[in-house]
């Protein structure tokens, strides 16, 4: 499986039938993983960053150095629909049941949830500002396993943040001494995982009851 420049990310189809690969060469391609041969590609403007299969293995969502997120049909290469984003070098995140897409800028702290088949943008949730020329890398996001919330980390941000995903409106803060950069939510969904730069990692319980040590805005 040949690409004519570098390859920055893969990723398998949940059933693990295709590959998808991003490369330097702008575009995005999809193999046959039982036998290396390509099945779609999606040209792009600039360089290929970011790719994601969407959880029914029907999408997949690539990010590109030209500002644009993209959801394309994975087996036909066939655009679905656009995403304009400041910055798209960072993350792509599908909602478990494939309904929304996520889309973390690398500077500026801004994560975009928009609706996966259709491009529109129902929620934008932001972090502390970045100074401008300052790169941080991307946010770290996580949605809750039934897809109702979506909690963000940011490099410059002291705070792990969940936000309804289908409005953007945080309900909960996860204070930390020093910036957060990862984030997870548990497979059960009763636990949120938060890591800061300083080493430290924090586990809440989430669920119906309140979060122990969280404030809202």
């Amino acid at each position: 499986m040949n690409h004519d420049g570098p390859v920055y990310d893969i990723a398998f189809s949940p059933d693990g039938r295709y590959l998808a690969t991003a490369s330097n060469d702008r575009s995005a391609r999809v193999w046959e993983v039982g036998n290396a041969k390509e099945v779609a590609r999606m040209n792009h403007e600039e360089i290929v960053l970011k790719i994601a299969f969407s959880p029914d293995g029907r999408y997949l969502a690539t990010g590109s150095a030209d500002g644009i997120a993209r959801v394309w049909e994975a087996l036909t290469g066939r655009e679905a629909a656009r995403l304009p984003h400041t910055n798209t070098r960072g993350v792509l995140v599908f909602s478990p049941d494939g309904r929304y897409l996520a889309s973390g800028e690398d500077s500026c702290g801004a994560v975009k949830v928009s609706e996966a088949p259709t491009g529109r943008e129902i929620a934008h949730i932001k972090h502390k500002h970045t100074p401008l020329g300052k790169l941080c890398g991307p946010p770290s996001i996580a949605f809750s396993p039934d897809g109702r919330f979506l909690v963000t980390g940011y490099f410059e941000d002291r705070a792990a943040r969940v936000s309804d995903a289908a409005s953007g409106r945080e309900v909960a803060r996860m204070k930390h001494e020093s910036v957060v950069q990862a984030v997870a939510f548990s497979p059960d969904g009763r636990c949120l995982a938060t890591a800061d730069k300083g080493g430290t990692v924090k586990l809440w319980p989430w669920g119906q009851t309140t979060v122990e040590g969280a404030g809202t805005p």
